[in-house]
């Protein structure tokens, strides 16, 4: 048996052994998961990667409004971060953005950030942003 601060000490560690950040965080939803009928979350977006372009696929009840966005210049943007320019994507519909029109990319790019927010029955974007990440 371990006496002294250093068996406290191991037996801390040994107690907090699967408490690590791999556990799941239930106070930490994935900001994309399907939850059908709970405001802001109805439905998922899926952004994949195909023949140079960025394939995003609004699963959602609602139309979206959305941004494709190279990981590296990628900021914290106000919401809405744009106004009526804002490209939408209709329920159920896709869209191929190729890499040349992701804003910042440049042929060293890997990743990007697809941005994505949900518009209201009366034309205005409701809730926060979500996004996507993919592998370029």
């Amino acid at each position: 048996m371990l006496k002294g601060k250093t068996g406290w000490l191991v037996a801390a560690l040994v107690a907090t052994a699967g408490c690590g950040s791999d556990a799941p965080n239930p106070a930490a939803p994935d900001t994309n998961q399907e939850t059908p009928g709970q405001g802001f979350w109805e439905g998922k977006v899926d952004a994949v990667v195909a023949d140079g372009r960025v394939v995003v696929k609004n699963g959602t009840e609602r139309v979206i409004g959305y941004l494709v966005v190279e990981k590296d210049v990628a900021v914290v943007a106000l919401f809405p971060p744009c106004t009526t320019s804002c490209k939408t994507l209709v329920q159920g519909g896709e869209v191929a953005v190729r890499y040349e029109d992701i804003a910042g990319y440049t042929p060293a790019a890997r990743e990007a950030i697809v941005y994505w927010w949900m518009y209201g029955a009366d034309g205005r974007a409701e809730g926060g942003t979500a996004s996507v990440l993919v592998r370029l």
